[in-house]
């Protein structure tokens, strides 16, 4: 009898198993930049709102991204944080160092070394406003889905393409 590779459990403790060959991890070491772009790609799959990366890295000594992002419910916010965490480890990105705010699911912080993601409530995110906080830094990057249809995407080499090429 073979044994199938566990994914992991759901949050109703239930085992999930995965084909072997469904699942393809690439040996890729990410720069801080893909790390980013594929946070927000992920938390944009989810149907999260005005999601923008911002360099802070001229302002700040230990973070160079934020990811920022918004969803509706706590419900939605598990979601993307959930899928931004196993697109990244998918990609090679590994897991964040730490994950703040699961409990009440207001704000939760994913820290993955020089790139934090940011995914609030949209009334967290007005009260914070991490955006006018941060005012001084660039936006490189929006996801095109996003709700306004534009991107922001300034910066050639943070293409998505060229991370899983």
């Amino acid at each position: 009898m073979s044994e199938r590779p566990r994914s992991g459990r759901n949050r109703a403790s239930r085992v999930v198993f995965l084909h072997p060959e469904a699942v393809k991890v690439q040996d890729v070491d990410l720069d801080l930049s893909q790390v980013a772009i594929l946070a927000a790609d992920a938390a944009s799959s989810k149907k999260a709102r005005a999601t923008r990366v911002l360099d802070v890295s001229k302002l700040h000594s230990l973070v160079d991204l934020f990811v920022i992002t918004s969803a509706s419910n706590p419900r939605q916010i598990r979601s993307i944080v959930d899928a931004v965490e196993e697109t990244i480890r998918l990609a090679g990105g590994g897991s964040p160092m730490s994950k703040e705010g699961l409990e009440g699911a207001e704000w939760i912080l994913l820290d993955y070394a020089g790139v934090v993601v940011h995914v609030f409530s949209e009334e967290a995110r007005k009260f914070y406003d991490l955006e006018r906080l941060w005012s001084d830094g660039e936006v490189v990057y929006s996801p095109v889905s996003d709700e306004d249809g534009e991107s922001d995407f300034k910066d050639p080499e943070l293409l998505f393409d060229e991370v899983v090429s």
